[in-house]
């Protein structure tokens, strides 16, 4: 693909293809591997293209996007960022604050099982049938 403007409509197809069509990163990943073996246009692109050919390759099981959307499951990152910013960032980075790795897990642990309310009764169950742990 020759120019800006190919590269440009090829990652919007291909892109295209990763979310609405199941086997599409199969043959994407097919696709840079016959780019990388055939060698990249310019020796500046050839990283890049061996990082994304690799990307694919280790990550192919995990990139059924088209099967994800189909489930109704998120796809992306911003529910991962969302949960991050509300469970650790809003816990953890308050003025003053310090934490140990083993306080910080601690915290953030009983804070997940909170905010999930079904796991939050199913440990104060575990806690009355075992007892609490000792320090």
């Amino acid at each position: 693909m020759r120019g800006k403007a190919g590269r440009a409509a090829w990652l919007e197809a291909a892109c295209h293809a990763l979310k609405h069509e199941s086997g599409a990163a199969r043959r994407l990943s097919g696709e840079l591997a016959a780019q990388v073996e055939a060698g990249a246009r310019t020796r500046s692109a050839a990283p890049a293209l061996a990082a994304a050919s690799g990307y694919f390759a280790h990550n192919i099981e995990r990139m059924n996007y088209a099967l994800c959307g189909a489930k109704h499951l998120p796809i992306g990152s911003g529910v991962i960022e969302a949960a991050c910013k509300s469970l650790v960032k809003l816990r953890l980075c308050g003025s003053g604050m310090k934490w140990t790795r083993s306080g910080a897990q601690t915290v953030l642990t009983l804070r997940a099982l909170l905010l999930s309310t079904s796991r939050w009764s199913s440990l104060w169950q575990y806690f009355d049938q075992h007892g609490l742990p000792s320090a």
